[in-house]
């Protein structure tokens, strides 16, 4: 038997449901029991109740940090306000990489500083429009895909039925409308525009969803007045890597598919030896809010699909060369005023905007402003890892 199927990890349950509209719904999606099984077919959770962001959510309830068997499979029955459906999932997880995954180590710079923990300790679910539901591995600073699935339509189930045979503690309101408009209530912030749509009888599409998905190979670059130590980006994917000082030649070398960029944060070193943080954000957020009102990445997809034209979601088990790669370059001036994003391939040059920004300086080997040089032995793990050669891996 592989070690795998009988391996414990400790790991905390995060789920979501899409957003439509120019506020989002916070309408609950989960209503049905849920749960995982692991490689022997026996239940090791169950959850239910799902809140938040795509990709993000919150711990529902069943989500407390346990240790069990990697899971197997995911079972979900759950009810879309949105659509007014019904859907049942049976999805087979990838056990063999969710073991390798949680085997990673990373020492932390954060709330537990110099301490080796767990790249990766949750598992997330998403609920997107008519059936669509990711998986993810995740943590604080790092997220990968595990699978993506499709749900089942159920016709036959009503709320009236679901109530009438379930009986719930929380019953579906049988009266969608009335759920969907409740604007005095904590669970929806859905606006006027968008529940009218509804009522017309417009469906939310997973387009977005799935599109969103499209990798590019490429990477970053730190030019001008500045030597790259370490940094930590997030992608339109919603996938996120932080690449440690001990992984950076590994990174600047290594040829691997990525979701376009969201947003970075660099630490690094000028040339007179100081010490600086900055975060990069490539997103107008005023216009991000979900699947109808997605325009904010708009220039950044604009600009990869000029340099690798037609990619869809399908194409990103591609393993490119390092002739493939393009790089995102970052420039910081001499004087550290301006700081310029350039995605560059052979001789296409397309300027990226910048919102969101500022440039300060640290202490050595610190990450946070205000926060002191730790001790040499701390200085030390953050260098050089953990020392075991599955943490110096870079996502695929």
């Amino acid at each position: 038997m592989p070690a795998y199927e009988t391996a414990q990890i400790t790991w905390t349950l995060f789920s979501g449901h899409y957003t439509i509209g120019k506020k989002g719904t916070m309408v609950e999606t989960l209503v049905r029991t849920c749960y995982f099984t692991d490689a022997q077919g026996q239940p090791i959770r169950s959850f239910y109740a799902s809140g938040n962001g795509w990709a993000a959510g919150v711990i529902p309830m069943g989500g407390d940090e346990i240790t069990t068997p990697i899971p197997k499979t995911l079972h979900m029955q759950y009810y879309d306000y949105q659509e007014d459906r019904f859907y049942q999932l049976k999805a087979e997880l990838p056990m063999e990489k969710i073991y390798k995954l949680f085997q990673q180590k990373m020492v932390d710079f954060d709330r537990h500083l110099g301490q080796i923990v767990p790249r990766y300790n949750k598992i997330k679910v998403g609920i997107a429009p008519q059936g669509y539901v990711m998986v993810w591995a995740g943590s604080d600073m790092d997220q990968v895909e595990l699978g993506q699935y499709w749900a089942s339509h159920q016709p036959q189930m009503t709320a009236q039925r679901y109530n009438q045979e379930s009986k719930p503690p929380i019953p579906i309101n049988p009266d969608r409308w009335e759920a969907l408009s409740d604007y005095g209530t904590f669970r929806t912030v859905l606006d006027q525009e968008t529940f009218e749509k509804l009522k017309g009888g417009w469906l939310p599409d997973n387009q977005y969803y799935r599109q969103q998905r499209v990798k590019y190979p490429w990477r970053y670059r730190l030019s001008g007045n500045g030597r790259l130590v370490d940094l930590s980006e997030s992608r339109g994917n919603v996938e996120a890597e932080y690449i440690a000082p001990w992984q950076m030649e590994r990174y600047k070398t290594a040829a691997v598919m990525r979701g376009v960029p969201t947003s970075v944060l660099m630490w690094f070193i000028d040339g007179k030896g100081k010490w600086y943080y900055l975060p990069l954000y490539f997103f107008d957020e005023t216009k991000t809010g979900g699947a109808d009102d997605s325009d904010g990445l708009a220039t950044v997809w604009a600009a990869f699909e000029k340099l690798f034209p037609g990619r869809k979601p399908e194409d990103n088990d591609y393993a490119p060369g390092e002739q493939d790669m393009a790089t995102l370059d970052i420039h910081i001036s001499d004087d550290l005023k301006t700081w310029t994003a350039t995605l560059i391939k052979g001789d296409q040059k397309i300027p990226l905007p910048i919102f969101h920004t500022r440039l300060v300086e640290i202490e050595p080997y610190a990450h946070w402003p205000k926060v002191e040089t730790p001790p040499e032995d701390v200085i030390k793990l953050l260098m050089n890892g953990p020392g075991d050669e599955a943490s110096r891996a870079i996502q695929f």
